[in-house]
């Protein structure tokens, strides 16, 4: 009887060692004779552990596989913060030397507007006083403290939109602009006080 192959299923030359179609080892030139269903029954087995084996990685499969690593996969880059958050959280808001430096500054400034508005105050204390001076001489009959007090009248009455030296010079151009009867201003004073203040004072004085 003639056997085939279990490689390739190819007939076999009587007592070969190997298959001449494939090259299969044949495992029949050592063994006697067996029943056909014997036969049949090895040929299947060794079949499976041939197809089996061949399932199997070689070993230079199995270092590749153990031994490439596996690159991880690249992370995404950090988003940008923005210009203002960069700004507030660099390094050099950390250095002592910088906010010395600031607090300097903001010294400097806040003295020299303290110094500004001081000169401004003696300024306008400097003009009202020379105004009040020169009112003396129209307003003869009014002493300094009264005149004084009619610029204070008339600078409260503006609300606070003007100075008082701004109400002082108010007070000199009416007063040189319109006759003051026996050197008595408290009627210029009282007519600049209201909220109609230019009306009577622009009224025709009636003939006596």
């Amino acid at each position: 009887m003639t056997s085939t192959c279990f490689q390739c299923d190819k007939d076999l030359v009587p007592r070969a060692k190997f298959c001449h179609q494939c090259g299969a080892p044949t495992f029949l030139a050592d063994e006697a004779p067996v029943a056909a269903q014997s036969t049949s029954e090895a040929r299947a087995r060794v079949k499976q552990d041939v197809h089996g084996a061949a399932q199997i990685p070689t070993s230079t499969r199995m270092l590749q596989t153990v031994l490439v690593p596996r690159m991880p996969k690249p992370k995404p880059p950090p988003p940008i913060p923005p210009a203002w958050q960069r700004f507030v959280q660099a390094p050099l808001w950390r250095q002592s030397p910088v906010w010395i430096g600031l607090g300097l500054v903001a010294a400097v400034a806040a003295g020299v507007a303290l110094i500004g508005d001081v000169q401004d105050k003696l300024a306008q204390q400097s003009g009202q006083y020379q105004i009040v001076t020169r009112l003396t001489s129209r307003c003869y009959k009014d002493s300094r403290t009264a005149i004084d007090a009619y610029v204070a009248r008339i600078q409260k009455a503006s609300g606070g939109q003007e100075t008082l030296l701004d109400s002082a010079v108010l007070f000199e151009y009416v007063v040189r602009g319109v006759a003051v009867p026996q050197g008595d201003c408290s009627k210029i004073a009282e007519a600049l006080a209201r909220p109609n203040r230019f009306e009577p004072l622009l009224q025709p004085t009636p003939p006596r």
